[in-house]
């Protein structure tokens, strides 16, 4: 619940999700963007990403995901390249369409997952926080999180191409302590 500590091994599979009422799992801090050190358009994330994949399932796969230059405002992104691992079901996205994993970026249609773990929404239910200054209410462990989207990414920008699925980098699958066997 506090987002560093792991529940142990022996409750992991009999624990509830914490979007549910009395849920005692949730998203660790270490799910968030962040740079290369190599490429400064390039960044890593996770999120959901609604599209049919030929063996059937999507679960855990990492896709490189090309955005374009502004996003809707106008606004020049920083970040126009990422490789996102897919940790969310995708279910209510639109088809070929991101749910990127950002704090403060809005709880969308699971609504009680934030309030039930850190007692806020931060932000709109869809949107999530508006500005930068609002960032700084998150919890410390999460507010370059938040910012990311300030500094380096934009509001929903659009994608530039089809993203194209890709081998899993390690520092993702470090994060996420996911990995699928089609991918070793």
């Amino acid at each position: 619940k506090d987002g560093v500590t792991l529940i142990p091994k022996e409750e992991q599979m009999s624990g509830k999700n914490g979007c549910d009422d009395g849920g005692n799992q949730f998203t660790c801090n270490c799910i968030q963007p962040w740079l290369d050190s190599v490429d400064s358009e390039l960044a890593y994330g996770f999120g959901a990403y609604n599209i049919h994949d030929p063996d059937g399932t999507i679960e855990n796969t990492c896709w490189y995901v090309e955005f374009l230059p502004q996003d809707p405002n106008g606004k020049t992104l920083k970040v126009r390249k990422m490789i996102l691992q897919n940790i969310n079901t995708s279910q209510g996205l639109p088809k070929g369409s991101w749910d990127f994993n950002l704090a403060g970026g809005g709880v969308g249609d699971y609504n009680k997952g934030c309030s039930n773990q850190w007692g806020s929404d931060w932000g709109q239910r869809f949107g999530g926080v508006d500005n930068e200054q609002a960032c700084c209410k998150l919890p410390e462990g999460l507010r370059s999180s938040c910012l990311f989207r300030f500094t380096m990414f934009g509001d929903n920008p659009g994608l530039a191409s089809t993203p194209k699925r890709v081998r899993c980098p390690v520092g993702l699958i470090d994060r996420s302590g996911a990995q699928r066997k089609d991918d070793a």
